[in-house]
């Protein structure tokens, strides 16, 4: 090996002259090569090109450090190169189009500033005090895939690069339809890559959510019965819905309880009103968490209720959300205590479910007059 053929692949900048320093350079035999430098020279080696070493070995204030790309990483993917400035070590990488790097070190030390311009990611390695190696590899992770309570064959886990996008879906054969991955078992939180960081490194799990229908209607079980996904939003024969301000398309039912009834059946099937012993099994055996801001599935903006999801087999990772928005007073008052408290009619006149951040249970205090939503179940 001849040492003018690595050189001829060295640039010396030469700013001043202090103390000696010493650049290594690791040839294709594996021996290593030192160079005398000073503390601020700038040294820039050539693009990794071909059959050149795929790492890079420096030292700062007597200390060496080796910059490696990572085993995964081809020959000639990613141009790189690494140079002393001062105390500072800085490697440049320069990765395929739509390829992100990132990089690791061994010493455990707060990963370098990662700048990335048109390609070009400048990592740099600063209060060097002891040997390091640091890996440039691909910002990539691996994601896992819980289809829950259904499903027939799971998706096999894949490594993706930051940014990326996906498109793995799920299918059943119980008769549930696949809506989409989750951040967590609950389902309350959709994914979306724009939750995927710019320092994301951890491998992530995401988990199917699931609806069937019954008589044309998205519902899930719950507590050993179908809910609706979503309340009744339309008016019927027999009763007088209220519109909701600022809450479009959800109405109140402001008459007796046999006028909730009618709304609840007029999905047909067997949809019906829930019974306040069905509304106690959806406490007793499902969570309940309050949520300050969900997306309002009847208009744009977030809104206030209550999360529920199953616990028990065959019910994990189904849900439904219930939102706090009060109810109507004797028919004409204004709302009362929209995003506060929620309040859902039972087959039982002057029964209802009621909630709010700190409370949750069964209500015999309301009078049929007042306006209630309308959240049907089915067998």
């Amino acid at each position: 090996m001849k040492i003018k053929s690595i050189l001829s692949a060295l640039l010396l900048m030469v700013s001043s002259v202090a103390s000696a320093q010493y650049l290594n350079v690791k040839l294709e035999d594996g021996s290593v090569r030192s160079f005398k430098t000073t503390p601020n020279m700038k040294v820039s080696f050539g693009d990794k090109a071909g059959a050149e070493p795929t790492e890079r070995i420096v030292t700062v204030n007597g200390y060496t450090v080796r910059v490696k790309l990572a085993e995964d990483i081809p020959a000639n993917d990613v141009s790189l190169t690494v140079y002393v400035d001062g105390n500072n070590v800085k490697i440049l990488a320069v990765p395929p189009t739509n390829k992100f790097l990132r990089c690791t070190r061994n010493d455990n030390a707060e990963l370098p500033a990662l700048n990335v311009s048109n390609r070009l990611h400048t990592f740099t390695l600063s209060n060097i005090s002891k040997d390091v190696v640091a890996t440039v590899e691909y910002d990539q992770f691996t994601i896992h895939f819980d289809l829950l309570s259904h499903g027939q064959t799971v998706p096999e886990d894949i490594s993706v690069m930051r940014g990326a996008e996906i498109n793995v879906t799920a299918s059943s054969d119980d008769g549930y339809e696949f809506r989409g991955w989750y951040m967590e078992p609950s389902c309350a939180n959709a994914f979306s890559w724009e939750q995927i960081t710019a320092n994301k490194t951890d491998d992530i799990t995401l988990y199917a959510k699931w609806v069937t229908k019954i008589n044309g209607h998205d519902c899930v079980k719950l507590g050993g019965i179908y809910w609706a996904t979503e309340n009744i939003t339309g008016a019927g024969t027999g009763y007088s819905p209220i519109w909701v301000e600022n809450k479009k398309g959800l109405y109140y039912y402001t008459q007796a309880n046999n006028n909730a009834m009618n709304a609840a059946t007029s999905w047909g099937g067997t949809w019906r009103l829930p019974s306040v012993g069905q509304f106690i099994e959806l406490m007793n055996k499902c969570s309940w968490t309050w949520m300050d801001s969900y997306p309002n599935p009847y208009g744009d903006e977030n809104v206030a209720g209550m999360f529920v999801t199953g616990r028990s087999n065959g019910e994990i990772g189904h849900s439904i959300f219930l939102p706090a928005f009060g109810f109507k007073k004797n028919f004409t008052e204004k709302d009362i205590s929209q995003e506060d408290w929620g309040y859902y009619w039972s087959t039982d006149a002057g029964q209802c479910l009621y909630f709010s951040k700190y409370d949750l249970r069964m209500d015999s205090s309301q009078p049929t007059t007042n306006g209630m939503f309308v959240r049907p179940v089915s067998e």
